[in-house]
Formats: C-alpha cells, sequence, structure tokens
C-alpha cells in the first residue's frame, strides 16, 4: 500500500495569529515526540496571515489514527481558538475498516458535521453574532444570533442546493505562503 498524504486547509481566525502560531508549535512539537510513524507533517501559512495549509504523510492508516490520537487536545483547542473552516482530503488507499471507522465518528456528532456556522466579526476583529444553519433537510433556514447568542433574525431559502466550495487564494498555490512549522 502506498503512503497515505493528508492535505488540511483552514482560516485562521482575525486578531489570533500569534495564538495560532503557537498552538500549531505545540501540535508539531507532540508530533514529533510522540509520533512513530508520522514521515511528514508540514505546515504553511499565507502571506498575510489568514489561510494555513497543512501536508502530512504517514506509511498507513496506522499512523494517521496514532498521529491523531497523539494530537487530539492540541488540535481541539487550536479550531476552538484560533481557526476555523477546516478541510481535510486523504490521498491513498484505506481498508474498508478505515472507512467504516470514518463513518461512525460522522454519525456520533452529525450536527457538527452537517450543519454550517458563520462567525461574523467586524472590521477590527470582534465578534458581533453568527449565522447558524437551523437545518439540514428541507428549505434551509438560518438563524442570524448576535454576540450575546440572542437570536436577532432569520435568512429563510427555498430551492437551495447545498454544497461545499473550496477556493485557494493565489498566496496557496503560487509560492507566497511561508512555512511556519514542521515536525522533523
Amino acid at each position: 500500500m502506498d503512503n497515505l498524504e493528508v492535505i488540511a486547509r483552514f482560516k485562521i481566525r482575525p486578531g489570533q495569529l500569534d495564538g495560532f502560531k503557537a498552538q500549531v508549535a505545540e501540535i508539531l512539537r507532540l508530533t514529533r515526540e510522540k509520533d512513530t510513524h508520522t514521515l511528514r507533517c508540514d505546515s504553511f501559512i499565507n502571506h498575510d496571515g489568514t489561510d494555513c495549509e497543512v501536508h502530512e504523510m504517514f506509511p498507513n492508516e496506522q499512523g494517521l489514527i496514532e498521529h491523531k490520537m497523539n494530537t487530539t487536545e492540541a488540535t481541539e483547542t487550536l479550531f476552538r481558538d484560533y481557526a476555523s473552516d477546516h478541510r481535510s482530503t486523504i490521498y491513498g488507499e484505506v481498508s474498508h475498516d478505515f472507512i467504516k471507522m470514518g463513518e461512525a465518528r460522522m454519525l456520533e456528532r452529525p450536527a457538527k458535521l452537517l450543519k454550517s456556522k458563520i462567525k461574523v466579526f467586524d472590521g477590527e476583529g470582534t465578534e458581533r453574532g453568527a449565522i447558524l444553519q437551523d437545518n439540514v433537510v428541507g428549505p434551509k433556514q438560518f438563524a442570524l444570533v448576535g454576540a450575546t447568542g440572542d437570536r436577532i433574525g432569520s435568512i429563510d431559502g427555498e430551492n437551495w442546493i447545498s454544497f461545499s466550495p473550496s477556493t485557494t487564494g493565489p498566496a496557496t498555490r503560487s509560492g507566497g505562503s511561508r512555512r511556519i512549522g514542521r515536525a522533523s
């Protein structure tokens, strides 16, 4: 079986670049100290500090599982406090059991995986509220929530089609990003 390569992309929250870099450094430290099968773990950040791309490589799915187990707590902190809009792609062959494990994990937490949440920030990076998807089936309905969590309105859609667009700015592809960390 060929190596598994994981490419992860996410946004850095406004005003959180320094904390983000420190948390990525912690994840890389854990990777160096605890992982036994990680072949590559590089983190890149774009020129304006708003996007990050991570490249990881493992000899097999057990290496990926080990890495996730060793870095789960630090990764949860990263996304709770410093990053959002996470998307990952795994390249390579995986077993049927690995796929079933991933599907089971998705069924354990459907609300987090199937509904959208968009945080709203002002020009200075202060969170002012959110747009929360209310439902998954039927016409899309979104709650408009203020900074204190109170519902202040809604967006109701008819005949909307759900999709997950993924765009990459020119800095990510043209060499405008710079490495912020490496595990090896």
